[in-house]
């Protein structure tokens, strides 16, 4: 996989005799940078690039020595240009984000350090010298990543969390973010951490027959027919999108707004008087939790559907995050929810198992590059599930114990 890994500097002291292009590594960015330098990741690294500021560029000529690699200085990797010290800093850093086309303060504007950091990154990607690292700043790597993760800026609450020394994996073939910036950890805990990711719909609840009453009834109120098999097998084994099914179906009869706002009334009273559970979910989550390994719940169920089940069974508490149809732009087989999880859980997508029950959702895991454990439904029990790794009738024969064995951990 062409690979690089971003980093960012450790923690620096705040010096208002100097502007902050000049401020060294504080006390505790020496600790994180020595906990940075024993990161199993620079096994892999070719080459080290740095921005030209001198807590980058410290930081990044310490650890190739160290390493014996290659390393090299480019401006393009700068912060914001900005000019002396600014009392306000987070202030300047927020007006920022919320407008990345203007110059704020006299610094230089989001949209165009983000273009520079972009080209030089390509720049690497296309080049023989990777897996690389890059050491940078919070500001542009924090925009670099909201990139990633598919939205136009970070806001000042993710770049506040950005962790000093902190390093996130990056996949250039396709840029996508394969793990967090995590701060620097022991390589024992790297090497040990994983997380399961849960689809919603026919694994932990038993919703997808609601789901099919519901659109079919509103179907029929909106005066256009929808045909149960054919729905079952577009929507719930192939992952065909509902509004394009609706879109073939209505013809322009109907509008999908007002399609979509009934079929939710619908669901919504189906959820509160008939969705069950399936067998064996609760104790299965209470069993991640209690172990405190890392859950999310990725699924290609609107938000307000999700909500709503969350909301039913009280299920929110059990997940660290959740990803849903409007947090991504492609949809399974399409691996980008699961990926979406695993960045946010700050999990190599290698150390994550999917739980799930449709063709589709099992190979957007095995595309996403982790685990997967198939536990079909009626619905889905007769299609082909054995891209699987692991397949169980029920989430009841399914424990933490099978789980750990399936990404390799020790019991």
């Amino acid at each position: 996989m062409r690979r690089l890994y971003l980093v960012r500097h450790p923690a620096t002291t705040v010096d208002r005799l100097c502007p902050p292009e000049e401020w060294q590594l504080s006390d505790e960015g020496g600790r994180q940078f020595e906990a940075l330098l024993r990161q199993p990741f620079w096994r892999q690294v070719r080459h080290v690039y740095s921005s030209t500021e001198p807590k980058t560029a410290t930081v990044a000529q310490k650890a190739a020595g160290t390493r014996g690699l290659p390393f090299s200085l480019h401006d393009d990797l700068r912060e914001l240009r900005r000019s002396g010290f600014v009392p306000e800093y987070e202030s300047i850093v927020e007006r920022v984000f919320e407008t990345p086309g203007k110059q704020v303060g006299g610094w230089e504007s989001l949209e165009s350090a983000l273009r520079r950091v972009w080209r030089f990154l390509n720049h690497v990607a296309a080049g023989g010298l990777i897996p690389a690292a890059v050491v940078s700043h919070g500001i542009v790597l924090s925009a670099v990543r909201a990139r990633l993760l598919g939205r136009q800026t970070p806001s000042l609450a993710e770049w506040q969390r950005l962790p000093f020394g902190g390093v996130a994996d990056v996949d250039v073939a396709n840029w996508r973010l394969l793990k967090d910036f995590a701060a620097p950890q022991s390589s024992e805990t790297w090497s040990q951490s994983y997380a399961v990711i849960f689809d919603m719909d026919g694994v932990l609840v038993d919703s997808e027959p609601l789901t099919i009453r519901a659109y079919l009834q509103a179907a029929a109120e909106f005066g256009f027919a929808m045909d149960e098999r054919e729905f079952i097998q577009h929507f719930v084994i192939e992952g065909t999108l509902i509004k394009s099914f609706f879109e073939e179906h209505a013809g322009g009869e109907a509008d999908w707004e007002d399609f979509f706002q009934r079929k939710t009334e619908i669901y919504r009273e189906l959820v509160r008087d008939e969705l069950k559970l399936m067998p064996g979910a609760i104790a299965l989550l209470q069993g991640l939790k209690v172990q405190n390994i890392p859950r999310a719940l990725a699924t290609s169920a609107a938000r307000v559907s999700v909500e709503l089940v969350l909301a039913r069974f009280d299920l929110a508490p059990y997940f660290g995050a959740t990803v849903t149809f409007e947090d991504v732009t492609h949809h399974k087989p399409d691996p980008q929810v699961f990926l979406k999880a695993a960045a946010l859980l700050q999990t190599p997508p290698d150390r994550c198992i999917v739980i799930e029950d449709a063709p589709k959702g099992i190979a957007a895991a095995k595309a996403a590059g982790m685990k997967c454990v198939a536990v079909p439904t009626p619905l889905s029990r007769s299609s082909d599930l054995s891209a699987a790794d692991l397949l169980v009738e029920s989430l009841e024969h399914l424990t933490v114990e099978w789980l750990r064995a399936l990404v390799g951990e020790a019991g």
